[in-house]
């Protein structure tokens, strides 16, 4: 059971922010605030309220972090507007040069009065509204903003920090200087102004999308990042600026939504997950949940469904994503494979890995990672057989997408029996495989074969053949097909010349049809056996049947 679709009124009047230049500093970041939060907790907020609060004309020395040089720095500012929700401080070497009245009061229009999103609201009361309350570590519900040329090594590479929120400064300094930190003691949001332009709608997205991460960081300080990530890129689309388009998870489905580089496919896919979440699966409201969700990762996925009272977690969920991000079209199925925001078709299709015209295609292997997907495509294939065989004891899920020259879309699922499956392909189809235990590669392989040709290899007398192995030689893995004309119990086992046993493949009773099994070049303990060559063996039970194949590992 699947939630309601939340229909947007937003697209087409978002503006499109540019993130080609910007660089992430959560890498230097992250491990900060970890490091504060395992030696002493959470912030805790003073109890009383802050001496005095700023005004405009109002000087301070803030502490800032020079990535170029990776160590905190100090920085002169004055306040130059207070508003309902903030004070905007900028740096006294940059007023009249880089940063001008006019710039101040455009971002503070921007953070507190209007989004492209909400004429009535600005970036900080949209969002605090959607998502929850930030941090008030000072006694002082408004935040800082400081306005700066952020040490980020822009004049070296060209690419640059458009902002940052930095949960050291929740903590006390003296347990910032504890760890060679320094601390603020207030929240703040710290705007770059060289090149950034703080008045510009890309600076009101950066703020949209590091307040999100203030947020978080009060529910949650140990969130993954590709959660904390996925949400702050929807924040930025929640205040209208965006979607993020898929210019480079679309070439990219294979990589893992779960594994974090920073890259810009992985802000890319992380903001499209949550925001199917948000489409699918209970709108504004699970977007809430799960960033106030204290259980991180795929864990907070399912945490945050099971209290929402959806029969479903972060596996359900998955495997319908990867399918919207492919057939993205709202008529197939109940419209789970569609989006409101995204329009995924012309240059924005999803990439398949690999595409086979011709058949039939002789086995291939494959290797795919949790939190990724492999799209198979395989077209004009009348009376074609697509077998498919996962590594062993992991657990597969393989959808199949149908194409038909006329008519709809249809999809489905396999039925893997011992990780092996088949199907019949006719006109397009299109096999998605995931894995859905958290492992780093799980191998699968998979052939095409003219239904001509299996008629008559089943036809054979006695019906059973080994064929060749494929790779060979090979290196990491190889693939066994063979074909039973009736169900038989059988054994395929890997020998070495001496005739010593490696690693029994299959044993047991098998259903009469083609059939496949992958080695991985080890033995039974799971250890790599050296190069060489080796033997398999087919052998049915009562001994009726056998035929050997030669092969070489090469290492």
């Amino acid at each position: 059971m699947k939630g309601t679709i939340w229909v947007s009124m937003l697209v087409g009047t978002a503006y499109a922010a540019d993130w080609g230049d910007l660089r992430d500093p959560r890498a230097e970041l992250a491990p900060m605030e970890r490091a504060l939060a395992e030696q002493f907790g959470p912030p805790v907020p003073k109890s009383a309220r802050p001496a005095a609060r700023p005004s405009v004309g109002t000087r301070r020395t803030f502490w800032a972090y020079d990535y170029a040089q990776e160590r905190f720095y100090e920085v002169d500012a004055t306040c130059r507007a207070a508003g309902d929700y903030c004070y905007v401080f900028v740096a006294d070497d940059q007023w009249g040069s880089r940063v001008s009245q006019t710039d101040v009061d455009g971002l503070l229009r921007g953070f507190e009065d209007e989004t492209p999103a909400d004429h009535s609201k600005g970036v900080f009361q949209r969002t605090v509204e959607a998502l929850g309350e930030p941090l008030d570590v000072d006694g002082d519900p408004k935040v800082y903003v400081l306005l700066l040329d952020i040490r980020d090594g822009f004049e070296e590479d060209g690419r640059y920090i458009g902002g940052y929120f930095s949960g050291v400064n929740e903590y006390p300094d003296w347990q910032a200087r504890l760890n060679g930190y320094r601390s603020n003691e207030i929240e703040i949001f710290y705007v770059d102004v060289n090149p950034g332009d703080p008045s510009s709608k890309q600076t009101q997205a950066v703020l949209a999308h590091e307040l999100q991460h203030m947020i978080h960081f009060g529910y949650d300080r140990d969130e993954e990042d590709w959660i904390n990530e996925g949400c702050s890129v929807f924040s930025e689309w929640w205040n209208g600026f965006g979607p993020r388009a898929p210019d480079h998870f679309k070439d990219r489905p294979d990589d893992s939504l779960v594994e974090w580089d920073g890259d810009l496919a992985d802000y890319e896919q992380a903001g499209m997950f949550v925001h199917y979440l948000y489409e699918h699966w209970g709108g504004i409201e699970t977007v809430r949940a799960l960033v106030q969700e204290p259980a991180d990762g795929v864990e907070g996925v399912d945490q945050t469904l099971k209290k929402r009272g959806y029969p479903a977690g972060f596996r359900d969920v998955f495997r319908d994503w990867v399918l919207a991000n492919y057939v993205d079209d709202p008529t197939v199925g109940d419209g789970r494979y569609a989006y409101e925001a995204y329009d995924l078709h012309g240059r924005y299709r999803f990439s398949d890995l690999r595409m086979y015209d011709r058949y039939p295609v002789p086995p291939q292997i494959g290797e795919v990672r949790f939190g990724g997907v492999d799209y198979l495509r395989f077209v004009d294939g009348r009376e074609v057989y697509l077998n498919f065989r996962g590594e062993d004891e992991l657990p597969f899920f393989v959808q199949v997408v149908q194409i038909p020259r006329e008519g709809n879309i249809t999809v489905s699922s396999l039925s893997l029996r011992d990780n092996f499956a088949r199907t019949r392909l006719e006109d397009t189809l299109v096999l998605a495989v995931t894995v859905e235990a958290e492992v780093e590669g799980a191998a699968y392989q998979y052939s095409a074969e003219i239904a001509t040709y299996v008629a008559r290899q089943e036809g054979l007398p006695g019906g059973f053949y080994l064929y060749p192995n494929f790779p060979n030689p090979f290196n990491a893995y190889t693939a066994f097909r063979f074909e039973l004309g009736k169900s038989a119990s059988v054994d395929l086992t890997v020998y070495d010349l001496k005739g010593r046993r490696v690693r029994t493949l299959l044993r047991g009773e098998l259903p009469a049809g083609g059939h496949m099994a992958v080695w991985d070049g080890r033995d039974e303990r799971g250890d790599e056996v050296g190069s060489g060559l080796y033997l398999c063996r087919l052998q049915t039970a009562d001994r009726t049947f056998q035929q050997v194949r030669a092969m070489v590992l090469v290492r």
